[in-house]
């Protein structure tokens, strides 16, 4: 998931579309009192929100509000010390409504620790779940703190698949008598191993490596560096898969409907598109490519966030659009896959900004509802759930190509230590107001704050507020306004 946090960005601000443009979407806070939310998912048609906090507990948001009772609360298992461990993962059974079993992933133990995966019922209250009924059903010891992994679901087929990350060891991507590193799929229904109390679970025949004594027959897939958050698309069965990167390019990868299973993809011999280890040759045509990549761009970090395919009905034109992000830069795009082909990639990091006020940033995961709606989490202190919505401003307007951007803003340097210089572009004369915000949303300086354009202005922000007072080392955001149109973006301050 996350390697080190240095929010850091381009700076290049895309403003929203103007009126009549295809698929106006943004987001609204709805939660800002959990602090290190990352996942979040319901049972299909229940209008509940259970929310995963890594500390150990699931969160019940119930009737527009937090309850103040969690609806699981594990913390005295959890083992949350290092940034990649915790509480991670939770999935409801495809028989939850009658049996009331739901699963958990988090890192158990001290020091690496261990991953654990185990299945609680819920009590006879349908808020509360019995924290007594933990059932054991696999543990993975862990080498190290990083690269754990940490999505669990069922597919359509009905079977527990499971992600885990080669927990900082490149190596186990390939080994094939490592489970680190792989995609994992168990029958949770049955048990074959029934004198190991750590492995309670059977192995799906069907499972491509069965009869293989060179590989363990958990093994749905391999080759992976930190696949943190992958999803089902309900419509098509297909599998999109996000993995981290190393260096220089996060991916996604998207397994078709109907797959036996098997894939390689890659990790250490390849990180995207390009040979790692060895640095030529290593594709022999035996591993299976991502779909899309995007490249690292120095000096910030870069994390990939896997999300969901859309199939809500809120947005209907955006129908097959699949949410992605970045951690560290808090980048949102969507784009389209279908049968080999990605089409429609928009980066929506401007559109999705809260319309209630504030940014999102630290994109810690994405979720979904029993609607089929979607939703992001933002990592800190405190943390915030985001609901996407369309835009109010946009609703029932006629989805037609976008006009060109009236507005463009770049500063230089990015980060910066003494002063950042912007140069802002209008295409028509208009009021422009430009203000510095911190992370959460309080204006600290206005930066101009009259009529300007068409053409460039040039403007100077030496990291003080308004009384002069230098501003700690951190994240901000500009907020420019020119008429209607207002446009937010990241700049970073070095000291």
């Amino acid at each position: 998931m996350i390697r080190r946090i240095l929010l850091v960005a381009s700076l290049l601000l895309l403003p929203p579309a103007g009126p009549g443009a295809r698929a106006q979407v943004t987001t609204e806070r709805i939660i800002q009192s959990i602090n290190e939310p990352v996942y979040l998912t319901a049972p299909p048609g229940d209008a509940r929100l259970f929310i995963v906090d890594r500390s150990g507990m699931i969160h019940l948001y119930k009737s527009g509000a937090v309850l103040a009772r969690p609806f699981l609360d594990i913390q005295a298992l959890v083992n949350s010390v290092a940034q990649e461990q915790g509480f991670l993962g939770l999935a409801f059974g495809p028989a939850y409504t009658t049996n009331g079993h739901f699963y958990v992933y988090y890192t158990g133990g001290t020091g690496a620790g261990k991953s654990v995966v185990q299945r609680y019922t819920v009590s006879a209250d349908p808020d509360s779940a019995d924290a007594a009924s933990g059932h054991t059903i696999l543990e993975i010891t862990q080498p190290t703190d990083g690269h754990n992994g940490s999505t669990v679901d069922f597919g359509p087929d009905g079977f527990l698949y499971l992600s885990l990350g080669e927990s900082n060891g490149q190596d186990r991507a390939q080994d094939p008598q490592d489970l680190l590193g792989k995609m994992l799929r168990i029958d949770v229904a049955g048990d074959d191993f029934p004198a190991d109390s750590l492995r309670n679970y059977a192995i799906p025949p069907t499972n491509p490596f069965v009869g293989d004594p060179g590989t363990l027959d958990e093994i749905w897939a391999l080759g992976l560096r930190n696949p943190y958050r992958w999803s089902f698309d309900p419509a098509t069965d297909e599998l999109y898969l996000a993995d981290v990167g190393h260096n220089a390019w996060e991916e996604i990868n998207v397994q078709p409907a109907g797959s036996p299973g098997g894939q390689n993809y890659g990790w250490p011999l390849m990180e995207g598109l390009a040979c790692f280890a060895p640095p030529t040759g290593c594709d022999t045509g035996s591993l299976t490519h991502p779909v899309h990549v995007y490249p690292h761009v120095a000096p910030t970090c870069w994390s990939i966030t896997g999300g969901f395919v859309y199939r809500g009905s809120a947005i209907p034109s955006l129908q097959g659009h699949y949410f992605f992000g970045d951690f560290c830069t808090g980048s949102l795009w969507t784009l389209r896959y279908d049968q080999g082909t990605v089409s429609d990639l928009v980066d929506r990091t401007t559109q999705m900004v809260p319309i209630n006020g504030g940014f999102i940033w630290n994109v810690a995961s994405f979720g979904r509802d029993g609607a089929g709606e979607l939703y992001v989490m933002m990592y800190g202190t405190p943390g915030s759930v985001f609901r996407i919505i369309p835009d109010p401003a946009f609703v029932g307007a006629p989805e037609v190509a976008a006009a060109p951007e009236p507005v463009r803003i770049r500063a230089f340097p990015n980060p910066f230590r003494d002063h950042a210089r912007l140069e802002i572009a209008l295409d028509r004369r208009s009021p422009l107001q430009v203000s510095v915000h911190t992370a959460d949303g309080r204006r600290i300086r206005s930066l101009h704050d009259a009529p300007a354009g068409p053409g460039r202005l040039a403007l100077d922000w030496n990291g003080r507020d308004d009384r002069g007072h230098a501003q700690p080392a951190g994240v901000y955001f500009l907020r420019a306004t020119a008429g209607e149109r207002t446009l937010t973006e990241r700049i970073t301050v070095l000291r």
